[in-house]
């Protein structure tokens, strides 16, 4: 599997993510080949190394030529539909069209084909976004990260007059998005790179391992006084990379005289404090009494409190804690829609094939519409296998 992650630490914009790929692998004649696909005249694209404070990045520049007409939400939709360009490119191109239209028209109250593009609708805009997913296409990129998002301050002039930095459309789509604002008088990450993060990739700081082969800067136009304003990406692959190696806590006790309905109580208030597993084994002990082996998993760190809570909610006066070696399978969550609504799948990335549905989403579906789990699960299974095949 392909991967590529997104180093926003100096932000992102939509020809900031182009250069980037162009610096890491992407043929600008290639990309120009796909560009050209798209029914609109007048334009033409470029690349060219500048210098960002000490490091040196590609950056995409796009010339319009003639006067181009603005284009709302629907026009634009149709003229990426209608286009040569390959299915995926067209897909992810309306996924980015379709986050900016919504956060526009919820900053401007109007509906989303109301919007008029003016910044973005603009050649040099359009040519950014499919560019940008042009790229992603030519790169084989099958997933893409990104990491937290670094915000600027201050104004920023556009065809509405002075409006705050981070924009208003940047700030609606990036709700739900982990940022941090640094203490940069410009803006950092423009509508078009926050719709391109969060139409495109899954934020995650510290992604799964991954083979790393190669890395790009891409340019931002301006010269940033406090950091070099790049954008960085890698480039991976996850083949070989399908075991995650790590360690687990694990504390034991072994009770004999507790009340039994006790211990649903202790398991919520384990799992509350952290704990990864709780279980309970059937166990003989002296002097033949049965008892009850309690078994909870932690990641390092946590033993010391799951410790004193088992203490404090048991008869039991003392415990084992011991660390243990884990290997586990690498994953990712996608969604898959079903007749009972969407549900969110643990797809193991070396077997896909294992692909798990999450029981909550499925017991939610389940009572929503009265129907079995069983027949929510396998409706997400079979919606897993049709589109992974």
């Amino acid at each position: 599997m392909r991967l590529a992650y997104l180093d926003c630490f100096s932000g992102i914009s939509g020809d900031m993510f182009v250069g980037a790929f162009l610096d890491a692998e992407v043929a600008i004649d290639e990309l120009k080949g796909l560009l050209e696909c798209l029914p609109i005249e007048g334009w033409r694209v470029s690349a060219r190394r500048q210098k960002r404070g000490p490091l040196t990045a590609t950056q995409f520049l796009v010339s319009v030529e003639k006067e181009q007409k603005e284009r709302n939400f629907p026009e634009i939709l149709e003229l990426i539909k209608k286009s040569s360009l390959p299915a995926r490119v067209k897909e992810n191109s309306s996924k980015v069209f379709s986050e900016l239209a919504n956060a526009e028209a919820k900053v401007h109250g109007l509906t989303p084909e109301e919007v008029h593009f003016h910044e973005v609708g603009a050649v040099d805009s359009i040519i950014d976004i499919v560019g940008a997913a042009s790229c992603l296409h030519l790169a084989g990129v099958d997933k893409l990260y990104a990491s937290t998002l670094s915000l600027g301050k201050g104004q920023v002039n556009t065809q509405h007059g002075l409006i705050p930095v981070p924009a208003p459309a940047t700030s609606a789509l990036l709700v739900g998005y982990d940022v941090r604002m640094l203490d940069v008088e410009a803006e950092l990450v423009t509508p078009t790179g926050a719709a391109i993060v969060s139409s495109l990739a899954q934020q995650e700081d510290t992604p799964i391992p991954f083979r790393l082969e190669g890395v790009g800067y891409g340019a931002g136009s301006n010269e940033l006084k406090k950091l070099p304003n790049v954008l960085r990406v890698f480039l991976g692959d996850r083949q070989g990379t399908a075991a995650v190696k790590g360690a687990v806590e694990v504390l034991e006790t072994t009770i004999d005289d507790m009340n039994p309905e006790l211990y649903g109580f202790l398991s919520e208030r384990l799992f509350e404090l952290g704990a990864l597993e709780v279980f309970l084994s059937a166990v003989q002990m002296k002097k033949g009494r049965p008892g009850v082996l309690l078994t909870v998993l932690c990641e390092p760190g946590f033993s010391a409190k799951l410790g004193e809570e088992i203490l404090r909610q048991t008869t039991t006066l003392g415990l084992r804690i011991s660390t243990q070696s884990r290997i586990e399978l690498a994953r990712e969550v996608r969604e898959v829609s079903t007749p009972y609504g969407t549900i969110r799948m643990k797809i193991p990335l070396a077997f896909p094939q294992k692909a798990s549905p999450e029981y909550s989403d499925c017991r939610k579906a389940a009572r929503e519409h009265d129907v079995p789990v069983l027949a929510v699960y396998e409706a997400a299974r079979a919606a897993w296998s049709k589109k992974a095949s």
